[in-house]
């Protein structure tokens, strides 16, 4: 059984309070919590959600530690531009 990291980090604050934070839904941070990771635009630099959660917490939570925080997608993504091949990345995964 796999922890849900995320969800531990963000049971420190409202959902209500990140939503409002982040210009999103409650909703939208509900399927953060679920999926166990902030939304791919996080990691492309199209959206600074991590800072404004961290922002938020009174030092609970560090923008580094949410961002530690990636979908195995993302981390394939990265290492294959770094020349990992997907299959070995994969198996690191494990």
């Amino acid at each position: 059984m796999q922890v849900n990291l995320l969800k531990s980090v963000l049971s420190r604050i409202r959902v209500k309070d990140i939503a409002e934070a982040c210009g999103v839904s409650p909703t939208a941070v509900q399927r953060w919590i679920d999926t166990g990771h902030l939304p791919k635009s996080e990691w492309c630099g199209e959206t600074h959600y991590a800072s404004k959660i961290a922002g938020i917490s009174s030092g609970k939570i560090t923008t580094s530690e949410l961002l530690a925080i990636t979908p195995v997608v993302v981390r394939l993504i990265d290492e294959s531009r770094s020349g990992v091949k997907v299959r070995d990345a994969v198996a690191s995964q494990r």
